[in-house]
């Protein structure tokens, strides 16, 4: 598929800013801060959005449809169901730093999801359910074949997801990777214990 120079231009300024949103945050993103990012004018950088808040929803879905495609890399790398949960558990502390600066863009965004900001709230809602999709698609796999126990999918998937969430809030305050290992570690026993027949 080839781009016109518009939409060249449209996917780089995204990409970018994609970067810039989720190190400064919505509110902390300033007109030169695209400017920068880009090497663009302020005149080019919308031409193709509707202001701030459209060119930062469209980085923000461009940071979620990458950090999805990762996940679901890791889970269809393997066959069983005990072996893809466990994948999905293990593939943040092996990507969130390295693929994107600033950490988790859905921590980040969610971060900034109060009463002022609508709309973000609902594009984090959004990214969430289809990332504890993913987890509840490997349940519900599991537990079809034998290998797990009966269990409420949807909470499951989205105590696995918190924790997950939770463990590179801490990685990131503290600025050390273990605090996301140590959190892996208790899942992976929980996995054990609770989930696997």
């Amino acid at each position: 598929m080839r781009y016109t120079k518009g939409e060249k231009t449209k996917q780089h300024v995204i990409e970018k800013a994609a970067e810039i949103f989720n190190l400064k945050g919505y509110e902390g993103t300033s007109v030169n801060d695209l400017r920068d990012a880009t090497k663009l004018t302020s005149g080019v950088i919308y031409a193709n959005f509707r202001g701030k808040q459209d060119l930062a929803s469209h980085a923000f879905d461009y940071n979620t449809d990458k950090l999805y495609a990762t996940y679901q890399s890791a889970i269809l790398a393997h066959d069983q169901p005990d072996a893809q949960l466990l994948a999905f558990i293990e593939h943040p502390s092996k990507i969130v730093h390295k693929l994107f600066q600033g950490g988790c863009p859905i921590l980040n965004m969610s971060i900034e999801a109060d009463d002022a900001l609508p709309w973000i709230r609902e594009k984090v809602l959004l990214a969430i359910a289809k990332m504890t999709q993913l987890v509840e698609n490997v349940l519900a796999k599991g537990e079809q074949q034998g290998v797990f126990h009966k269990m409420d999918k949807k909470e499951v998937s989205q105590f696995i997801f918190a924790a997950i969430e939770g463990s590179i809030m801490l990685a990131k305050a503290n600025n050390y990777i273990g605090s996301m290992k140590r959190v892996e570690n208790q899942l992976k026993v929980y996995i054990k214990a609770v989930i696997i027949k």
